[in-house]
């Protein structure tokens, strides 16, 4: 049986980011598989803080996600890297994720929602 908190977390994070609670593991990563990243990330983290009643004072979200703005020449060359991505994505497999931000799984936000405190990741 699966536990009551892991549930209402599924729901919450199903709609928070749009997606199918069928499409969800403890795998699943914020950043990389359901693409949270910015403000959006700022406003789930702030939203399952109230939720899950978390304590976030230890978050540091720079480590975790890149900021909303983009430099102009990005927006340029938008096309491309959209282009590069599906074809690494799609050709070969998952896109490198090398970018130096720690990815945070359903796992992590289930122990943070159960230990009721956000725990560093490395």
């Amino acid at each position: 049986m699966v536990p009551d908190t892991k549930i209402k977390l599924f729901k919450f994070i199903s709609e928070e980011c749009g997606v199918e609670i069928s499409e969800l593991s403890d795998d699943t990563t914020l950043l990389w598989d359901l693409g949270l990243d910015g403000d959006d990330a700022v406003e789930f983290f702030e939203n399952f803080s109230e939720q899950f009643d978390v304590d976030l004072s230890e978050f540091e979200i720079y480590k975790y996600f890149g900021p909303e703005w983009y430099p102009p020449h990005v927006l340029l060359l938008l096309p491309l890297y959209i282009g590069l991505y599906f074809i690494r994505h799609y050709l070969f497999g998952k896109v490198n994720r090398k970018l130096g931000f720690i990815p945070i799984t359903i796992a992590d936000l289930l122990m943070a929602a159960k230990t009721k405190k956000w725990q560093k990741l490395e």
